[in-house]
């Protein structure tokens, strides 16, 4: 998701790095950064101090109109009842999933070696769940299927901002941009692909070149999961990709499917902060056969989230 950059240099200097835009760089107290040529960025300290070195973090973006930008977060959104948590998963490709009713375990998380669930869900869960009901940021443990019970929209980003970021969830409209509207340097937008044996769908940044990795296929709804090394996982990670799990879903009754309901496997739903009716709301999906950004289910199923930030 990031790439950190190390500079040696001695009392005022001006560097020059490679990166996507100024608005995708964080630097630190008494540095600015500005847009240079091309693809570079010029780095000025106005410090007092001796300089040894500097930390550079350089953020991959993804417009979401022809006007406005995101960063995604670094993973999706986890949530432990028990100690009331917030927390990004530590890997793109972490999901908790649960079992199905065919006693089939699916998701890769563990809290002191026990496996979680999403099916477990409730105000005292002491493991990790990773779907919630739509808009419940408020209430990440809710499973009411009344569909009032879901009538405003509290984001799961007011959980997770700080001094520096505001985190927030996709609108329908923005979704369906970074899928099928936006442009990118190599045209490509996403591939459906198979990371760490995980099934799911990625998103590549604006900044997007062909050379860095060639996909079998892409933009591509109906395509196979193409499977990912590990040594070039780590190569197309770097370079910004974003990788959206194929997480399952939890219907009614806390039950936990893989597939959306008619047989199309490897399913992964993410919100967005869209409404459809009274009682459903907007999501983003894929699977095996398909990738769409405008379903529509009942908003008491769970679902995944994945927020982002506004490129400044």
């Amino acid at each position: 998701m990031r790439r950190i950059f190390t500079f040696f240099t001695m009392m005022l200097a001006t560097l020059t790095a490679s990166a996507q835009s100024a608005e995708s760089v964080t630097v630190p107290e008494g540095w600015t950064a500005s847009q240079g040529e091309g693809n570079t960025i010029n780095l000025q300290y106005s410090g007092n101090k001796r300089v040894k070195s500097v930390k550079v973090k350089i953020y991959h973006c993804f417009s979401v109109s022809e006007t406005k930008k995101v960063v995604f977060s670094p993973g999706n959104l986890q949530y432990k009842a028990s100690a009331d948590t917030w927390r990004f998963a530590e890997h793109q490709w972490d999901y908790v999933g649960g079992t199905d009713a065919n006693n089939v375990a699916y998701g890769n998380v563990y809290e002191n070696g026990v496996k979680s669930d999403n099916t477990k869900i409730a105000a005292d869960y002491d493991g990790w769940i990773d779907l919630f009901g739509w808009g419940t940021g408020d209430k990440p443990t809710h499973t009411s299927v009344t569909g009032s019970d879901y009538e405003n929209f509290n984001d799961w980003g007011d959980n997770m901002n700080e001094d520096v970021y505001t985190w927030r969830t996709l609108a329908k409209a923005e979704w369906d941009y970074i899928i099928n509207t936006r442009t990118t340097v190599s045209g490509i937008r996403y591939a459906k692909v198979k990371v760490k044996g995980v099934c799911g769908l990625l998103l590549l940044p604006d900044s997007w070149t062909s050379d860095i990795y060639t996909f079998s296929s892409n933009n591509q709804k109906d395509a196979s999961f193409e499977e990912i090394s590990d040594e070039d996982w780590e190569k197309i990670e770097v370079n910004g990709a974003v990788f959206l799990p194929s997480v399952g879903e939890r219907r009614s009754n806390k039950k936990y499917a893989n597939d959306n309901g008619s047989h199309n496997y490897n399913y992964g739903g993410y919100w967005s902060s869209s409404v459809a009716s009274s009682s459903q709301g907007h999501c983003v999906g894929f699977h095996n056969k398909n990738v769409y950004t405008a379903g529509s289910p009942y908003k008491y199923y769970g679902r995944a989230v994945r927020l982002v930030r506004d490129a400044k």
